[in-house]
């Protein structure tokens, strides 16, 4: 867990031009709005939604190679890849 975590930071590291555009584009609006309360809720939505994907395909295969049982949110890859590998797939509607 703590080396998706050291990812997810390196992740975010990495694409800092974006989130700086991202946070001055909140903070813009929030003076606009003249509520600093809206600038929050932005800035904790976009770096939530930022860190969604962190685990890259060649991760994935590997992960996937180890694990006996895959419970997946239903996605064509993440079914397709276990049962190519044939492992045992749960895959859950979103």
């Amino acid at each position: 867990m703590n080396g998706l975590l050291l990812k997810d930071f390196l992740l975010m590291a990495n694409q800092k031009s974006y989130f700086l555009f991202i946070v001055t584009l909140g903070i813009i609006i929030s003076i606009a709005l003249g509520s600093a309360t809206f600038v929050v809720g932005y800035i904790i939505l976009v770096f939530g939604l930022s860190a969604l994907n962190t685990i890259s395909y060649d991760e994935m295969e590997k992960l996937i190679d180890k694990a006996d049982i895959i419970i997946t949110h239903g996605g064509t890859g993440s079914i397709i890849m276990p049962i190519s590998k044939n492992k045992k797939v749960i895959a859950m509607a979103r």
